[in-house]
């Protein structure tokens, strides 16, 4: 009879160490397997926030091209610009040119161009201002039409001073106007300067 417990307890004692194995294997298993999960899971969410950033920076460098797109298109407007502008300011006074240009522009506008007077020469940098002050008289539209014609001028001017009189005695208003001329500054504006200014 003995042999017999004995044989019992073998096979209770191997299905308990075959029990104890699967419980630690088990164990084995769902710890390897936890630690697999939260790996992976940590590895998704690095994944997703590297996406995120890769997504933002891809948007932020669509941001960036537009805006340097714009700029750079606004860039060539301005250099258009300030070549355009450019070729409206000569390397002369071309006083002459102006007066014929100015006294053309009364005449079309209806204006009595009375009086015409050179003023200063004003050296200022990389450019050049001439005064120019005249009278003139005519009725309010001509005026009008005279200070456009003179804006619509190939070469650069700005008003600086203008005085509209009253007349009682009849519609023509008489107008004193101090225009500025703009020329470039180079050696020979030096030279024109003083021989303007003496």
């Amino acid at each position: 009879m003995f042999p017999l417990n004995q044989e019992t307890e073998i096979r209770a004692l191997r299905w308990l160490l075959n029990g104890a194995c699967a419980v630690v294997l088990f164990g084995l298993l769902f710890t390897v397997r936890s630690v697999w999960l939260t790996s992976l899971t940590g590895e998704r969410q690095r994944a997703e926030r590297e996406t995120e950033m890769i997504h933002k920076r891809m948007t932020e460098t669509e941001q960036i091209s537009d805006e340097h797109d714009r700029l750079t298109k606004l860039m060539q407007s301005l250099q258009d610009r300030a070549e355009n502008i450019r070729a409206r300011i000569p390397d002369q006074p071309n006083e002459g040119e102006f007066l014929h240009q100015a006294t053309q522009a009364a005449e079309e506008a209806g204006v009595s161009l009375d009086k015409y007077r050179r003023g200063k020469i004003i050296l200022d940098g990389d450019h050049s201002k001439l005064e120019v002050h005249m009278s003139f008289n005519g009725k309010y539209s001509s005026i009008c039409r005279f200070i456009d014609r003179l804006e619509r001028l190939p070469r650069i001017s700005r008003t600086s001073n203008m005085i509209l009189n009253h007349n009682q005695k009849s519609d023509n208003y008489p107008v004193e106007l101090t225009l500025t001329l703009f020329f470039r500054s180079a050696g020979p504006a030096e030279r024109i300067a003083r021989a303007f200014n003496e």
